[in-house]
């Protein structure tokens, strides 16, 4: 099991894990701690990073920026700067093996559209040309 903490706000759980419920009955949990902005709650980040079994932050440029800092440098060992964004290697639309049509500026509008039907199809959702949108947000 893997607690997944992000910022000033949750990182009372990255201690109170480790310090109450890794001795009550939950003893193999990971904890994971992302800091987004090290401005806010600064105390509280260097105490869920004290405790916490890796850390990482929103990019790489960040992590580097933010490494000298008291509440990270100790921890440094276990920081680390996760790409923000799409990598367009990965998910590139071209050699997609996950759309049904393969696409390039030359035909983006039939494979943007083979991909809409394909998915409204694949979550039993009404065939429509109604605009989708799908966000994976905090």
């Amino acid at each position: 099991d893997i607690i997944h903490c992000h910022d000033w706000s949750s990182a009372p759980v990255a201690w109170l894990y480790k310090q109450q419920y890794v001795h009550n009955g939950l003893p193999n949990g990971r904890v994971v701690f992302t800091i987004h902005n090290l401005e806010f709650g600064v105390h509280h980040i260097g105490k869920a990073m004290a405790h916490c079994d890796k850390a990482t932050t929103v990019s790489y440029t960040y992590s580097k920026e933010v490494s000298g800092h008291g509440s990270i440098a100790p921890h440094y060992f276990k920081f680390h700067g996760i790409r923000n964004g799409i990598d367009s290697d990965i998910w590139d639309p071209y050699n997609d093996n996950f759309i049904p049509v393969h696409y390039t500026s030359e035909n983006v509008v039939e494979g943007k559209s083979s991909a809409k039907r394909a998915l409204q199809e694949k979550l039993g959702l009404h065939q429509t040309d109604s605009p989708l949108v799908g966000i994976i947000s905090r």
